[in-house]
């Protein structure tokens, strides 16, 4: 999250906006795809693809209300083509 702070901080226009709720969006595939390294004891990894998902969307519902209070509507605009909590499956 302090990766998506920074981008959005320096994020200038609506392509930087988008561009941030990418990396946002990737860094999250990229987590929920650590559970497969094989260090991991089972546990951990029956339980971690949740809790990533679970902060996605926490991080998504954040992100929405922020957008409410954006009168010009293009917060809300991108993050309805660009939801971070849609997350990908490892393949």
């Amino acid at each position: 999250m302090e990766d998506f702070e920074r981008n959005q901080a320096e994020a200038h226009n609506e392509a930087g906006i988008e561009t941030a709720l990418t990396r946002l969006k990737d860094d999250l595939e990229k987590l929920k795809d650590a559970v497969y390294i094989p260090a991991l004891p089972e546990s951990i990894r029956l339980k971690f693809p949740e809790a990533v998902d679970q902060a996605a969307d926490v991080a998504q519902h954040a992100l929405e209300e922020s957008a409410r209070r954006d009168h010009s509507g293009i917060m809300s605009h991108l993050l309805q083509n660009h939801r971070i909590n849609d997350l990908q499956e490892a393949k």
